[in-house]
């Protein structure tokens, strides 16, 4: 495993030497250590991600024609597979982003709403990730009848002939809601199993076994 240097920063302000000076036993899971690490994470993901999804929504909050959409749901796409693979505890996802996207997907109470009841979840989750996350990262564009905007009601629509259309500024705003339901979930002492997988994937970018 790569070894790095003390003064990387994790996140703003947040360096790899204040990630190895933290104490996170797991037989003394209690601790302000604990908030902290999990602090670390959450600038790292909100810092360099979700507020700059947040600055381009309202930098046309009130202009008439939106075209940050493509931009927005990028960026979101690979927060979900990281999140998903601090779930996992994860080191490499080398072949692993379909099913870290799907699962998430199929988890996230906001999608599920979503689809139709004739419909299943992971047939739906495996279009948006080709249609949109692989079609966008790839080549810049979505596949087929599929759009993005913020004129439709619901987060994503599943029409007629497999056309979708995603909010992304709903869409954007779920996610947040669900990474704050993740962290929630670190703080608690009792996810024993939740923290060291964390624990193992924050490790894994310090360069620490």
């Amino acid at each position: 495993m790569a070894s790095f240097p003390d003064d990387m920063e994790l996140a703003p302000d947040r360096t790899v030497a204040k990630w190895k000076s933290l104490s996170l036993e797991s037989e003394i899971p209690d601790t302000e250590d604990w908030l902290k690490a999990i602090e670390i994470f959450e600038w790292r993901i909100s810092k360099r991600f979700l507020e700059p999804c947040d600055a381009l929504i309202e930098f046309q909050r009130d202009l008439g024609r939106k075209t940050f959409g493509f931009a927005i749901l990028a960026i979101d796409f690979l927060v979900i597979e990281t999140i998903q693979g601090f779930r996992d505890g994860l080191v490499s996802h080398d072949r692993e982003s379909r099913r870290l996207f799907a699962q998430f997907l199929c988890s996230w109470p906001a999608f599920r709403s979503c689809v139709p009841p004739d419909s299943d979840a992971s047939a739906m989750a495996e279009i948006i990730y080709h249609g949109y996350r692989c079609a966008l990262h790839h080549s810049g564009a979505t596949e087929g009848d599929f759009r993005v905007g913020v004129s439709t009601e619901r987060m994503i629509e599943f029409g007629k002939h497999n056309s979708i259309r995603i909010n992304r500024t709903i869409w954007h705003e779920e996610l947040k809601a669900e990474f704050r339901r993740y962290l929630d979930a670190l703080k608690r002492p009792d996810n024993f199993d939740l923290r060291a997988k964390f624990l193992r994937k924050m490790n894994a970018l310090c360069g620490l076994g």
